[in-house]
């Protein structure tokens, strides 16, 4: 009953938001409203699965918002070379190898995933700049913008490109042999090498995984804004945390189902939509965003501590 309940608590949220706001401004039901919080939610559920990927390990990559600007830059330099394929490839290809780096790193080199991600952070941010001349590079053409802008009949392509980055996280980390490691070593390191799982490659293919998701959701930004931008979306890896975080993953690993994450990247979703409804100002949107995704990675490190009884010790995403 306990599991359910948690289960179903962000849901309840979502709409308790949306009640509330309904109530003072109706025209957050309006079905164009609703539309556009699935559509504005779509690149922070995705850069959520990835997010949840490494944290289910006891990891944390915090590199996202960076690869996502270089990402764009490298796409739409590649579909101004080669076409929109190309480019939406070459995007997440990078996404990729900048995920190979960390999780070599971090899983073969035992370093702080902390240290790791927050250097590739800065790394990806310099090279976004570096390949730009530090300012945008825009590509118009419709085809690309398809993407990130594009329908099917009422559904934003967004929305089903979201769906399909779930699908495939979801399989790769209930139905495969890699979530399950991912998942033991996260409750257990020692545990799963006394198993027999190889560590260091679980956790770097988990990292490449991550990475080539951050890039889907890269490639998904510059489609929308049809443009590579050195400083795309800055807090995206802040937010992807927050939103896994608010879904009831803990943050210490071990557990974790991504349906938890698609429902904290729409409690994230819904509540700046909300904000945006009421007439609050972009300030004070950034303001409250910012203390949710505090209180609940505060929240949830807390109680996980409380719950989940002393493992063996081994190198975490701090370093401790």
């Amino acid at each position: 009953m306990r599991r359910r309940e948690a289960s179903l608590a962000p849901w309840l949220v979502i709409l308790l938001i949306a009640v509330v706001t309904a109530a003072i401004e109706p025209r957050f039901l309006q079905p164009g409203n609703l539309v556009n919080v699935l559509r504005h939610s779509a690149v922070l559920a995705v850069a959520a699965f990835a997010q949840t990927l490494v944290v289910v390990a006891g990891e944390i990559d915090l590199a996202a918002g960076s690869l996502v600007a270089l990402v764009s830059m490298v796409s739409v330099l590649a579909a101004k070379a080669s076409g929109t394929l190309a480019g939406y490839a070459a995007g997440v290809l990078t996404g990729a190898a900048a995920g190979a780096v960390n999780g070599l790193l971090v899983g073969r080199f035992q370093v702080s995933s902390f240290i790791a991600t927050v250097a590739m952070m800065s790394y990806a941010y310099g090279l976004a700049a570096y390949i730009g001349g530090g300012v945008p590079v825009e590509f118009p053409p419709d085809t690309f913008g398809w993407l990130g802008a594009g329908y099917l009949g009422p559904v934003p392509v967004p929305v089903v490109a979201a769906l399909g980055a779930f699908a495939f996280a979801y399989v790769l980390l209930h139905r495969a042999a890699l979530g399950r490691k991912l998942l033991l070593i996260g409750g257990n390191r020692r545990a799963a090498q006394l198993s027999g799982v190889d560590v260091a490659r679980s956790v770097f293919w988990g990292f490449v995984v991550a990475g080539a998701l951050v890039g889907f959701a890269g490639v998904m930004l510059a489609s929308k804004v049809h443009s590579g931008q050195p400083n795309l979306y800055p807090t995206l890896a802040f937010e992807a945390v927050g939103a896994v975080a608010i879904g009831g993953i803990p943050l210490t690993g071990g557990s974790g189902r991504l349906v938890q994450s698609l429902a904290g990247a729409l409690i994230m979703g819904t509540l700046e939509n909300a904000l945006t409804v009421l007439n609050f100002t972009s300030q004070v949107q950034q303001m409250v965003m910012g203390a949710v995704i505090v209180f609940a990675v505060a929240a949830n490190v807390a109680l996980s501590r409380g719950l989940r009884r002393p493992a063996e010790a081994r190198p975490g995403a701090l370093g401790t």
